[in-house]
């Protein structure tokens, strides 16, 4: 029978090509930059993603960044509640992203202590980006010549709260459904809470393996903390916390609190490249 229904809307991320569940890559097909950049663009971009981040949502970040460095190249890591429940469930699909990296960063490519222009930005958001994160470095081979590089902590890390937790995990849900699933929600919260006991305290120890700069050590050239105070499911004192362990660390820091709802990320990614 014919229909007049619209059809469906296309897919935001159809310019990724998937490696396994959760990782994606994209590939530019301009690689030679129209007009010379300074600093130069990195070679690749990981992102890092939220818990449960739908692709709307990731195109946001995702699509600006192909218009500000059009021939880099983007991973792009997902994170489930999946991966809080049940600690090294993603390790699996996150391994498929090991290969691509080190076919971009060869063993032969380690850098110089005279090289200043970061080749890998790194953008993690919230928690869940936090911990994929960590869980890719543990899967990196001891070998891996680890790039200059950059790093962007949006809304993150902060530690475990079982109130933030239940807004993490109904943040998806309808009011309705909220309130209808709100035993299950309690449920896995409370399970969540002692997986990180369990661990001793696993979002404490993901915080601070972030601020351990024994493999990376003088590769990292630059931090930009993105936060706010309005944030419901990120204390914004635990990022500030995190930040100031940084620069006890040495690490040049950058803190940007912001209260708008849109965000300058040309300022931002200027200052992490500084």
């Amino acid at each position: 029978m014919a229909t007049n229904a619209p059809p469906p809307p296309p897919n935001p991320l159809s310019i990724m090509t998937a490696l396994s569940p959760t990782v994606s890559i994209y590939q530019p097909t301009t690689t030679t930059a129209t007009t010379t950049t300074t600093p130069a663009p990195p070679k690749l971009i990981i992102l890092a993603t939220w818990m449960g981040a739908r692709d709307a949502h990731i195109a946001k970040y995702l699509l600006p960044y192909t218009a500000l460095y059009p021939t880099s190249a983007i991973l792009l890591l997902r994170s489930s509640l999946k991966d809080f429940l049940l600690p090294g469930s993603n390790t699996s699909a996150l391994a498929a992203a090991v290969p691509y990296i080190q076919t971009i960063f060869p063993a032969s490519s380690k850098p110089t202590s005279t090289t200043s222009t970061p080749e890998l930005q790194i953008h993690v958001f919230s928690n869940g980006g936090s911990l994929t994160l960590h869980t890719l470095t543990t899967l990196l081979p001891s070998s891996f010549p680890f790039p200059k590089h950059t790093l962007i902590f949006d809304s993150a890390p902060s530690q475990y709260s079982y109130a933030r937790s239940l807004l993490a995990v109904s943040a998806p849900l309808s009011r309705t459904r909220t309130l209808l699933y709100a035993p299950l929600i309690h449920l896995l919260c409370a399970y969540m809470m002692l997986v990180n006991l369990a661990a001793g305290d696993g979002f404490a120890q993901v915080a601070a393996a972030h601020n351990d700069t024994t493999r990376r050590a003088g590769t990292e050239v630059g931090r930009v903390y993105v936060y706010s105070e309005e944030d419901a499911l990120v204390d914004f004192a635990d990022v500030e916390r995190h930040a100031e362990e940084a620069r006890g660390r040495g690490l040049g820091v950058e803190l940007v609190k912001h209260h708008a709802a849109s965000i300058d990320w040309d300022m931002i990614n200027s200052q992490a490249l500084q």
